[in-house]
């Protein structure tokens, strides 16, 4: 299990590369559309991954939590 402090800072770092990627077409010209839209593609399947990897770490953090309630 990833720490999730690494999570989401991950998921930061993405959401700062998609607005950079974002504002590109407004200053760049139009050919700097096609780049963004490959970047998009790319960066895709990382953002999903980390999506996943979130959802797994917090429903591991609060099935620890329940175990440790039973237990105790």
């Amino acid at each position: 299990m990833r720490n999730p402090v690494l999570t989401l800072a991950a998921v930061v770092v993405v959401v700062v590369e998609v607005a950079v990627l974002a504002a590109v077409p407004v200053v760049g010209s139009q050919s700097s559309v096609v780049v963004v839209a490959v970047l998009l593609l790319v960066l895709l399947p990382a953002v999903a991954m980390v999506v996943a990897d979130a959802i797994r770490s917090i429903t591991n953090f609060s099935g620890t939590i329940a175990m440790r309630r039973t237990s105790s």
